[in-house]
């Protein structure tokens, strides 16, 4: 998993470094309409940075709902974990703090093997 975490930030360095390439090479301006008759002129490094920017909250944006209900569901194994461990733990101790009953004697055996079912 740390080799994909790895390549990730190496591709957003790389990405970076491509729209500061693009800009001293290309120092073009951008004109971008908004609603409302309005434009803004910007350099296209700005516009791209913008964009990308843009485009990894998006993708934050849809992560953080399955990622929240991960933890939440953690939390909940967890805690559901923690109770079942007391309930056991108190079990077992009240079985062991539980003093056994006397066994019932045991039949009287004949020298020769054989047992008596008669009192002695």
């Amino acid at each position: 998993m740390k080799v994909v975490q790895y390549l990730q930030v190496l591709l957003l360095l790389a990405l970076v470094a491509y729209v500061l390439l693009l800009q001293l090479e290309n120092p073009l301006e951008v004109r971008l309409p908004l609603p409302g008759q309005q434009t803004v002129t910007a350099p296209l490094s700005l516009v791209l940075l913008g964009a990308l920017l843009v485009g990894g909250l998006y993708v934050a944006l849809l992560y953080t709902p399955p990622l929240l209900r991960r933890i939440q569901r953690t939390r909940h194994e967890h805690r559901r974990r923690l109770e079942l461990e007391r309930q056991l733990s108190a079990a077992l101790q009240a079985r062991l703090s539980v003093p056994e009953t006397p066994a019932a004697p045991a039949p009287a055996e004949d020298p020769a093997g054989t047992v008596s079912l008669e009192k002695r």
